[in-house]
């Protein structure tokens, strides 16, 4: 009939880009809305808008609106929220206190007078072992440090022996001789029946090691301790763990360790290094549980004046 023809279709209006404007649009801002096309125009868009492309979560939203996204990202929002408070009260209750960075005064002075040997000694937090049973000290009157000494007899299956107040002029050879020495008669025949196969080769058929600390379980290198030197001369311009621990070898089995020339000086060390190689998971100083108040109250934040440890 007339007046009747085919009817178009309907074209659906596509929303150009509205950073060309060539392309169509793909992608909406969640932050603003704006139409792009492309990562490009995206980049290009926050860079010239200012435009973080992060929905406000703050925004608000009107009950018809109001989606189960909507709610989930509240939710969310809310316990970053107190995720960030909660952070900022630890920092203002920490801001109260002053950790005291450094060792006690026997500490200090055990770590300069290794230092003044030539001998780098590295302290561990109180919470490890080897802190704890660590015995080592100065003698002012003699003038001598005096080792903790920690022995492992490999040829023995690894076994250990610990010696307090060794002396560092105390030779290697006069160390070892406590031990697998048979003219000491008993006074070290239990050492000797658990040391059999160490008392068997006897010192000349022993090497002794030092482990280049810090160094991992995996890559595993040691500095080779004269056995007719003294102590000091075995950790000289070495770095020494709380103790030194001097690693017994037969002398084939030492052919296949991996041995290097000693220093000239101390090694420099990172703390983090040490904490690497031995297992700590506390900053060696930082470790230390000696707290003290600032020395002006005032300067903390309110509500935190008066409490605290060190008072």
């Amino acid at each position: 009939e007339e007046g009747e023809g085919e009817r178009e279709p309907m074209v659906k209006d596509v929303e150009v880009c509205g950073v060309c404007g060539d392309a169509a649009a793909k992608y909406k801002c969640p932050r603003c809305a704006k139409r792009t096309c492309s990562l490009k125009c995206v980049k290009a868009h926050k860079q010239a808008d200012d435009c973080s492309g992060q929905r406000n979560r703050a925004e608000y939203r009107s009950i018809p609106e109001f989606t189960d996204q909507d709610l989930h990202s509240d939710l969310h929002f809310l316990h970053d929220v107190e995720r960030v408070a909660d952070g900022a009260h630890r920092q203002a209750y920490m801001a109260k206190l002053m950790v005291k960075a450094e060792l006690p005064n026997h500490l200090r002075n055990l770590v300069r007078q290794a230092r003044s040997r030539d001998v780098g000694l590295q302290i561990m937090p109180v919470s490890m072992q080897r802190r704890k049973t660590n015995t080592t000290s100065f003698s002012h009157k003699e003038k001598h440090m005096l080792w903790r000494v920690e022995l492992l007899f490999h040829p023995d299956a690894g076994h250990r022996v610990c010696v307090d107040k060794v002396s560092d002029t105390t030779t290697i050879k006069e160390l070892l001789g406590r031990f697998i020495d048979p003219s000491k008669g008993s006074d070290n025949i239990s050492f000797r029946t658990r040391l059999g196969a160490s008392t068997k080769l006897g010192v000349e058929g022993l090497r002794v090691a030092v482990r280049v600390e810090p160094s991992m379980a995996n890559a595993v290198r040691y500095h080779e301790a004269d056995v007719t030197g003294t102590l000091m001369d075995a950790i000289r311009n070495t770095v020494v763990i709380e103790h030194p621990t001097l690693h017994i070898f037969a002398s084939d089995a030492a052919a296949a360790l991996t041995f290097e020339p000693r220093p000239a000086t101390i090694p420099g060390t990172e703390p983090d290094d040490v904490e690497k190689a031995t297992g700590a998971t506390e900053r060696f100083a930082d470790a230390l549980p000696y707290v003290r108040k600032r020395k002006n109250p005032d300067d903390a934040p309110g509500g935190y004046r008066g409490r605290g440890r060190g008072r």
